[in-house]
């Protein structure tokens, strides 16, 4: 009894914070972003104003004024601490996807004689599908995510499908308008 009053409270308690949580999106343009991101030590940075010498403005200045138009208090920049180069994350992923049905229905009477619209796809199945009655994963290999403050985000995909030839397999069942 008293676990079950525990709970209740805490579940009372998430809900009203959840109630009373908000939170706002403050739009960055590309420098601005850039000065807000965590980056490594390079060469392009003045030490002085850590600030990139790859741009024409003073991206503090700029992230003053664009905080100063829209009225929200103006973000800092991280801290400086020298942070270890990252080599990404590389993932392996076993795709296997079967949904039912996926219907869209058009309202606003674009269909025959102003009536409402749609289009129905039913039996979706991804994965290796060559025995339709024992469908498998269909592997993915070696899918690496990396950021470098130079070239940007790269991603790249080392392998799609087994060594048999078999790749991903796409199969609709049906398409009804």
């Amino acid at each position: 009894m008293l676990n079950s009053k525990r709970l209740f409270s805490l579940f009372v308690l998430l809900a009203c914070v959840g109630l009373n949580s908000q939170a706002e999106l403050a739009e960055l343009q590309d420098a601005e972003m850039a000065f807000h991101v965590a980056r490594m030590s390079h060469p392009e940075m003045t030490a002085e104003t850590n600030t990139p010498l790859y741009t024409s403005n003073n991206l503090a200045r700029n992230n003053q004024t664009s905080a100063a138009l829209s009225g929200a208090p103006a973000l800092g920049p991280l801290s400086n601490t020298s942070q270890p180069s990252s080599s990404g994350i590389t993932m392996d992923i076993d795709l296997q996807l079967h949904i039912d049905e996926i219907r869209w229905v058009d309202v606003d009477g674009a269909g025959i004689n102003g009536t409402q619209g749609g289009i129905t796809l039913k039996g979706i199945s991804v994965g290796h599908l060559d025995d339709m009655n024992n469908p498998q994963p269909a592997p993915i290999r070696g899918i690496t995510i990396d950021v470098d403050g130079n070239q940007g985000l790269r991603m790249g995909i080392n392998q799609i499908g087994d060594t048999q030839g078999n790749g991903i397999d796409v199969n609709i069942d049906s398409i009804q308008f």
